[in-house]
């Protein structure tokens, strides 16, 4: 089981997902995305800025994680 910080626009939960590969559906299931397409992104500590995530599975757990709706200025975040 991996936890996740996430924040999409003004809202912040810690979300849990049974494997990394369903990361995306609990994020849709947690919060009001809709169908718009989206981008997760990581806060990479050494830049101090977010980055895209390119493998989920290369996540840590407990890790601070934002989503970038494509299109969009809403944003859903979590933490190393």
């Amino acid at each position: 089981m991996f936890r996740y910080h996430v924040t999409f626009g003004v809202e912040k939960k810690v979300v849990t997902a049974d494997d990394k590969t369903t990361l995306r559906n609990v994020i849709l299931q947690e919060f009001s995305v809709g169908s718009s397409p989206f981008v997760l992104q990581s806060w990479d500590v050494e830049f101090e800025d977010w980055v895209n995530v390119t493998d989920v599975s290369q996540l840590p757990d407990k890790c601070k994680l934002q989503v970038v709706v494509k299109g969009g200025h809403s944003s859903v975040s979590a933490e190393y």
